[in-house]
């Protein structure tokens, strides 16, 4: 920011303002208001990210955004939102991106819970949206258009095997991260940002749909990743 301008002071402004209007909302971690399938004190992840969104100031090429966000007790404990200087060529490779940097992430939060004794007895979850990327993280195996990616990312397939991690796909429309790296409709933002808050405040009978939907979606997901691990 050493050529700040009017652009930059109005954007500025903007944060503030959003801020000041959002002062009521605030972060909450209670471990008797976990979700379901997952436990009092266990760390879990949602991983997103959005494909040659951000266009580079000469119009030459077109970078990606990443997103992730680590949930523990039903509230946010780690996150990230960034761009990154690399260029992705396809949709799951911007996916496979982002599922490593959230892996070695979850190693390092893995030991750190464990050191604090919220002790993880279970490899930490990570949630993608992105069939092809949840594939490839545990097959590794690489063909013709996929073979760049091979040497960088093969990472996330030895964390899964060691059982350090473990890629689970679930539906967009249950994908919490989604909001950090594309725009949503208000309505689904703010259910988003109320979930990843710990809280909701939507109507009694409209929060009661969406969480149980929500939990009912992601217990079928690991459920269904499960059985295909055992095939």
């Amino acid at each position: 920011m050493t050529k700040a301008g009017e652009l930059h002071i109005a954007l500025a402004k903007k944060v503030l303002r959003y801020l000041q209007s959002r002062k009521h909302l605030h972060l909450s971690w209670i471990a008797k208001s976990y979700n379901p399938p997952h436990v009092p004190g266990e760390i879990y992840c949602w991983s997103d990210a959005s494909f040659a969104d951000i266009k580079s100031h000469d119009n030459t090429h077109r970078a990606i955004s990443i997103g992730w966000l680590f949930m523990c007790n039903n509230g946010p404990i780690s996150w990230r939102i960034t761009k990154t200087p690399l260029i992705a060529l396809n949709v799951a490779e911007s996916e496979m991106i982002t599922l490593s940097i959230a892996s070695q992430e979850a190693i390092f939060l893995h030991k750190l819970a464990n050191e604090l004794g919220f002790t993880q007895t279970h490899p930490t979850i990570i949630y993608e949206d992105c069939e092809s990327a949840v594939v490839l993280s545990k097959e590794n195996r690489f063909r013709k258009n996929t073979k760049h990616i091979d040497v960088r990312w093969s990472f996330i397939v030895e964390k899964q095997r060691h059982s350090d991690i473990k890629v689970v796909s679930v539906s967009r429309t249950i994908m919490f991260a989604d909001i950090l790296c594309s725009p949503r409709a208000a309505a689904t933002f703010s259910m988003f940002r109320n979930k990843i808050l710990g809280y909701n405040t939507l109507p009694a009978v409209q929060k009661g749909l969406a969480t149980t939907s929500s939990q009912q979606g992601i217990a079928d997901d690991i459920a269904a990743n499960d059985e295909l691990s055992r095939e």
